[in-house]
């Protein structure tokens, strides 16, 4: 099984102490199979089915905190190569880092419990598409 794996969001934004991982794997199912096996317990869960990202998530817990997100996506998914042109485009464009911040601690603060994790999420959703197509349009343009 090939793995690759990046850093997405921790360096760039410091509303919240979780590190973000994101791994590509050509053999998604085996890679499921071995992290259910072999990881989850009392420190890694393992969702299984997809988020609304199209990932597979595994989830570090300690003292009953989240610390760490791990996405798993299959080689070649689009979702992959958008998280990745994000995190580039916000390490690149220091207004737009400031304002994600500053959107993420606004959702941050509005939804604490677990119960708003899905608004959490859309609640990001708009500024994303956003700033994927910024990049995207940036990376035409240097071509």
């Amino acid at each position: 099984m090939e793995l690759s794996y990046e850093s997405i969001w921790s360096g760039c934004i410091k509303s919240k102490p979780i590190i973000d991982i994101v791994i590509q794997t050509d053999d998604l199912e085996d890679f499921i199979k071995y992290t259910e096996t072999t990881v989850e317990g009392d420190v890694y869960t393992v969702k299984k089915d997809q988020t609304m990202g199209g990932d597979f998530l595994i989830r570090k817990e300690e003292d009953g905190k989240v610390k760490a997100f791990i996405h798993v996506y299959k080689t070649g998914d689009w979702n992959y190569t958008r998280v990745v042109l994000f995190r580039d485009y916000l390490n690149t464009h220091e207004e737009e880092r400031k304002r994600y911040q500053e959107l993420k601690m606004a959702l941050f603060d509005k939804c604490k419990d677990n119960e708003s994790r899905k608004e959490y999420t859309h609640g990001k959703d708009a500024y994303i598409k956003r700033i994927v197509t910024l990049a995207l349009n940036e990376k035409e343009n240097k071509l």
